[in-house]
């Protein structure tokens, strides 16, 4: 039964969609509402990067950051709250500076930061809980993750499940080619 959860789990399919709020898109920083994320997610990005593209992408990637982005990236305390526009211009960055263009190692980035984000208990946790269960808490997670935001599914099945995350602001596209 576990290898055939694991099997399950490894080949689920996710699809999001943003949904337009609070001016051109979901990845808006015109609007009125600050989203927030905790330290440990600006932090955990750019080790992120540096285990997907090593040191000197690292230096790269904080290299093509404002400086006062960089300063406040490189400084957080990991249980503190800080604007979520922190961690969409370390996307950014790392779209500019490495991606050419490209998604794809934001992408890359985005799984090493899940495995960075769920150690330990969580993935104890994780082998007991079927695919279907973890997909209905996950609304439960992104309030964790994000003070703005609500994921919605439509449909979930075995192995694949179509969602929204709607009402989100500061996200961006290479944000969401994270998830």
């Amino acid at each position: 039964a576990r290898a055939e959860r694991r099997t399950r789990v490894r080949s689920a399919a996710f699809r999001f969609s943003a949904r337009r709020l609070n001016g051109p898109s979901a990845w808006s920083t015109t609007s009125n509402v600050t989203a927030m994320v905790r330290g440990e997610a600006i932090r955990n990005a750019l080790v992120a990067v540096e285990n997907v593209a090593g040191r000197t992408g690292r230096a790269a990637v904080e290299a093509a950051l404002p400086r006062e982005v960089r300063t406040r990236a490189l400084a957080v305390a990991p249980r503190e709250q800080y604007p979520l526009a922190i961690l969409g211009e370390i996307h950014r960055a790392i779209e500019s500076a490495l991606g050419q263009g490209s998604l794809e190692l934001n992408r890359k980035v985005g799984a090493e930061l899940a495995r960075l984000d769920f150690p330990g208990v969580y993935r104890a946790v994780l082998w007991t809980l079927s695919y279907e269960d973890v997909l209905r808490r996950l609304e439960e997670a992104w309030r964790q993750l994000s003070t703005s935001g609500a994921v919605r599914w439509r449909v979930i099945e075995s192995g694949h499940a179509v969602g929204t995350v709607a009402d989100v602001v500061d996200f961006h596209p290479a944000m969401w080619a994270t998830l």
